[in-house]
C-alpha cells in the first residue's frame, strides 16, 4: 500500500534536504516509535546500512529493523528501506517549484497502512517540516526552542511528550483562571 503527503517550506531545497544528513533526528521525530538504539552509522549514502530498534506507542511492541538506504539523489531525494516484521520503503523528496519548496514523503508497506497511521505520517512530515524551520531562524526563542527541542524532546518516548504537552497546557489554563479571578478581585473589591 502506498501512502503520500507534501508540504510547502519557505525555504531553498539544499537548505530543507541537509537536514535529512542526520537520520537519527529526523526518525526520532516520528510519532509511532520511540527510538531506543541505533547500531551503526546511518550516514546518508547510497549503500548505508544500521540497525534501527525502536518501541511502538500505541502496541509497546519492540520492532528490530534492518535499515538500507536504497537510493540517494544529493540534494532531492533518499529513500530508506526497513526490513523486519513488517518492511517499510519510505522516501522523502525536496522538490523546488517556483516561489516555495516541496517536502515530499512517501511510503510503501504491507499490510496497508490504516487511517491512524496515516494521520501519524502526516503528523511526523509536519514535525520534520517545523523543526527544519526552526532550525533555520536566527531569533532567540528559535535557538532556545531548537536546544529544548534537541536536548528533551526527541530523547522522550511519543506518550511522554504528550503527557508534558497536557501538563503544560493545563497549567496555562490554572494560570490563566487564577490571573481571570485575581482581575475579578480587583475590579469587584472597588465596586
Amino acid at each position: 500500500m502506498r501512502f503520500q503527503h507534501a508540504i510547502e517550506l519557505d525555504l531553498p531545497p539544499d537548505l530543507i534536504f541537509g537536514f535529512f544528513a542526520d537520520l537519527e533526528t529526523w526518525l526520532r521525530l516520528n510519532p509511532q516509535w520511540q527510538v531506543l538504539a541505533i547500531r551503526g552509522e546511518p550516514a546518508l549514502r547510497e549503500g548505508s546500512a544500521f540497525a534501527l530498534e525502536v518501541e511502538y506507542d500505541r502496541t509497546e511492541q519492540k520492532v528490530l529493523y534492518q535499515a538500507l538506504i536504497s537510493r540517494v539523489a544529493p540534494g532531492r531525494s533518499l529513500t530508506l528501506r526497513l526490513e523486519g516484521e513488517a518492511p517499510r520503503e519510505m522516501t522523502i523528496e525536496v522538490l523546488p517549484t517556483s516561489i516555495v519548496s516541496l517536502l515530499k514523503y512517501r511510503e510503501e508497506s504491507e499490510p496497508p497502512l490504516s487511517a491512524k497511521e496515516q494521520m501519524e505520517l502526516t503528523l511526523w512530515l509536519k514535525s520534520a517540516a517545523n523543526y527544519i524551520l526552526v532550525s533555520h531562524r536566527t531569533s532567540l526563542f528559535s535557538r532556545v526552542w531548537k536546544w529544548f527541542l534537541d536536548r528533551y524532546w526527541l530523547k522522550m518516548s511519543p506518550s511522554g511528550r504528550r503527557t508534558v504537552f497536557f501538563v503544560v497546557v493545563a497549567e496555562g489554563l490554572s494560570l490563566a483562571f487564577f490571573l481571570l479571578i485575581l482581575l475579578w478581585i480587583l475590579v469587584f473589591k472597588r465596586l
